[in-house]
């Protein structure tokens, strides 16, 4: 299963933060039927000035919302996560050299380098 931002149709906009319920657009809610039965889940994007595309933030901030990717808790200092099990890679393309992501934009990440040298495999370990 392969999804195209570009090709869904949604509002990317947060409108409300968590505030206030925003309804989800029919290829968000197939977006998070597809999330649920992933057991592992790939996102391949470039680095814009140093973040992720804004479209791709959108579809994040309206498909990861509370009830479905993590739940608060009283007197908790984090969230329960609700989507354990699956796992994950980030494969980021950047014309920034390695060094300089390393050090100023993305210091807590784990960066390994595969070939061809542009090209990064990213993991939050």
């Amino acid at each position: 299963m392969v999804l195209y931002l570009n090709t869904l149709s949604f509002d990317p906009v947060l409108r409300h933060g968590y505030r206030q319920l925003q309804p989800l657009e029919p290829d968000l809610q197939a977006a998070q039927a597809d999330i649920l039965w992933a057991e592992h889940i790939t996102l391949l994007y470039p680095v814009w000035w140093g973040s992720v595309p804004a479209l791709l933030k959108g579809f994040l901030d309206r498909v990861l919302l509370p009830g479905f990717a993590f739940k608060y808790q009283p007197d908790k200092k984090y969230p329960q996560p609700l989507l354990m099990g699956k796992t994950a890679h980030l494969l980021l393309t950047m014309d920034t050299p390695i060094w300089y992501f390393r050090w100023f934009i993305r210091p807590r990440l784990y960066i390994r380098s595969v070939k061809p040298p542009w090209l990064f495999v990213v993991s939050n370990r």
